[in-house]
């Protein structure tokens, strides 16, 4: 695994013609044993540029103690830009401590919320509102694919509301014209960050062509 890193780190540790965006790496952890990982996460260190910025998504599968070992150690990184979703969405205590000692984003806490699961939710709880004015001090990810109407996340994203991330999640060709489109106003703003586009990771056929003309006609196609 290091060999298949140090390969992919080697074209992408120094910035692109013109002045490119410096490297962002983004990390699923949580999903191994934590020592190795622990290691992995020196041997990152040591080669990632020093303008690079890394994002680690724990999916929810840290308890407390983990990830605030993850905490510690990563508390003085500057090149970190969050851990994502580190504890599982319902642990709103553990996630406001958490976000006390290194930036912290919401993922997995929003879609809870949204189905209305996550402990905390209610009135005044600790992620009260949190979809669109959050009492909350890090970050949001957001996925418009799965929000429904787009119309209050454009509207904060008018208003330069800080600390939004937005993200992917398996959109046809319009869908992903939409987020574009989201994350260019989020480029705009007071907290401007890479999005997660993930281009490459959509299925083929015309439902996922860049033309909407084309993703109409296959909306059309019967089966």
């Amino acid at each position: 695994m290091p060999e298949a890193l140090e390969q992919a780190l080697g074209p992408l540790s120094s910035p692109g013609p013109g002045g490119a965006s410096p490297l962002t790496c983004k990390w699923k952890v949580a999903a191994g044993d934590d020592r190795r990982e622990r290691q992995l996460l020196e041997w990152l260190l040591e080669r990632l540029p020093p303008a690079a910025r890394l994002r680690l998504d724990a999916n929810g599968g840290w308890d407390r103690s983990t990830a605030a070992a993850w905490a510690s150690r990563l508390a003085s990184e500057s090149r970190l830009d969050w851990l994502e979703q580190p504890l599982p969405p319902a642990d709103g205590e553990g996630l406001r401590q958490l976000v006390q000692q290194v930036p912290v984003a919401l993922d997995e806490s929003l879609r809870s919320l949204e189905s209305g699961s996550c402990q905390g939710a209610e009135a005044g709880g600790p992620f009260s509102n949190a979809p669109e004015r959050p009492d909350w001090p890090g970050w949001l990810v957001r996925r418009p694919a799965l929000e429904g109407d787009p119309r209050p996340l454009l509207a904060a994203l008018q208003a330069g509301q800080p600390r939004l991330m937005l993200s992917t999640a398996l959109e046809t060709g319009i869908g992903m014209r939409l987020l574009a489109h989201l994350a260019a106003l989020q480029q705009q703003g007071p907290t401007p960050t890479a999005p997660g586009l993930a281009p490459g990771w959509r299925p083929a056929g015309g439902l996922f062509d860049p033309d909407p003309a084309l993703v109409w006609a296959a909306a059309g196609e019967g089966p």
